[in-house]
């Protein structure tokens, strides 16, 4: 790997909040034909620490196969969030792009106003149906630990949620058990519609640290998690950057970006060239 490129992988991995800040100083075409050359971790890593706008406009410009490849690491609420900047021939295109899996819960989420519990929760954790054994349900979330919560749902066959119980209760519990006997019926739920201070002010937080979204029939959606709270509560307990703070923090971006761009002087370059072969000069003729 070529130094230009091993620094500014370097940068993103140890300083990404300074580089969404750097990159966002570029236009989309540039920004895109970076993240189309660092791996999609990295990527993703960076692009959730920008803004909206800016991010929105990147993974637009994205190529089709690395925004897939970046989809897998980028927070489903986050994407949701981006795709709402971007018009409706924009967001239609990038949802036919997106991997057969992820698609529909972008879509899910998407029909939620933004900041709605709809829009923020994760829609990938994971739901254990009321009728399978103990053993069948631990065996399910060996299988798909990413998206088990300590706290763990469980449905019925129309996806009703039921019941709950974590995954202490589970371990515990006769793996001959039905995981209907085992859980608790008594639910602390939040509604989909559910607005920014609903979420906020919800007592529920007082007792658990996620929160399932079901719709007006009590079906399962996802879950809140408390990181979400904080967010919406705008970090109140994270300390206001002092100047000399800032000025170190736009020392060490400014000191990166020589990295960042040599690597995205070489990446346009070449994309031009590629656009526009350059001409042979023909000599002038002789009288």
């Amino acid at each position: 790997m070529e130094t230009p490129h091993l620094l500014a992988q370097t940068f993103l991995a140890e300083h990404p909040e300074n580089a969404a800040a750097i990159i966002e100083r570029l236009d989309a075409a540039e920004a895109a034909a970076f993240f189309n050359q660092v791996p999609p971790r990295l990527a993703a890593n960076t692009l959730r620490r920008m803004v909206g706008a800016p991010a929105a406009e990147c993974l637009a410009a994205i190529s089709p196969d690395r925004f897939a490849a970046i989809l897998e690491f980028l927070p489903l609420n986050t994407t949701a969030a981006f795709l709402r900047r971007l018009d409706s021939s924009q967001q239609s295109r990038l949802l036919d792009q997106s991997p057969a899996d992820i698609a529909p819960l972008l879509r899910r989420l998407l029909q939620y106003p933004e900041n709605s519990a709809g829009a923020l929760m994760d829609p990938r954790v994971l739901a254990l149906p009321a009728d399978v054994t103990v053993s069948e349900a631990l065996s399910r979330v060996r299988r798909a630990p990413r998206h088990a919560l300590y706290y763990l749902y469980v449905v019925d066959r129309t996806e009703k949620l039921v019941g709950v119980l974590n995954l202490r209760e589970l371990m515990l519990a006769s793996s001959k058990d039905i995981l209907a006997s085992v859980m608790r019926r008594q639910i602390v739920t939040v509604a989909a519609t559910a607005d920014r201070r609903g979420i906020v002010e919800h007592p529920g937080w007082r007792d658990v640290h996620a929160l399932p979204v079901v719709d007006d029939q009590g079906t399962l959606l996802g879950a809140l998690r408390y990181e979400i709270l904080r967010q919406l509560e705008g970090r109140l307990d994270a300390p206001a950057q002092t100047g000399a703070a800032l000025s170190t923090v736009l020392t060490l971006g400014e000191l990166c970006w020589v990295g960042l761009a040599g690597v995205l002087s070489d990446l346009t370059t070449s994309m031009v060239q590629q656009t526009n072969p350059p001409r042979t000069a023909k000599e002038p003729g002789h009288g």
